[in-house]
């Protein structure tokens, strides 16, 4: 299940990759700000964990091993609570490129595709972590050549 949290009602430590850190200017520099959420949320908390055991991500699948650190949130949206374990390289790039309100959930990387078409290497810049920018670059090269 998704849920989607704005950077008003999200309450908590934010992790390492808060929205607007390391950025210049807008997200719009490089064409692409991901939106579109109509739900309520109630309350949502983030932060920043060590894996006591394996997880997964919920974005990419991604094994998130024992000691890794990784992005941990839980809240209220619609009536129901939800939590979602997300590793610190889609949370960077979550984190970067929603402006309206953060989904969590697995959401990503399918918001991402539909904005493919308009994204720029500028965008790249956005991200600080080697990680996230290797990994988007990844993505969108595997939709844009088919690899």
């Amino acid at each position: 299940m998704t849920r989607n949290c704005t950077e008003l009602s999200c309450r908590g430590v934010a992790s390492p990759h808060s929205a607007g850190e390391g950025r210049e200017g807008d997200v719009s520099d490089c064409g692409v700000c991901l939106t579109g959420f109509d739900g309520d949320c109630e309350f949502c908390s983030v932060r920043v964990r060590t894996a006591r055991k394996p997880n997964r991500c919920s974005e990419c699948h991604k094994e998130i091993t024992r000691g890794e650190k990784y992005e941990y949130a839980w809240g209220k949206s619609d009536g129901g609570f939800w939590t979602a374990i997300t590793c610190l390289t889609c949370a960077e790039i979550a984190k970067t490129f929603y402006c309206d309100g953060r989904w969590f959930g697995g959401m990503l990387w399918d918001h991402m595709q539909d904005v493919f078409p308009e994204m720029t290497t500028g965008c790249l810049e956005r991200l600080t972590s080697v990680a996230a920018k290797a990994e988007l670059m990844r993505r969108w090269n595997e939709w844009k050549f088919g690899r």
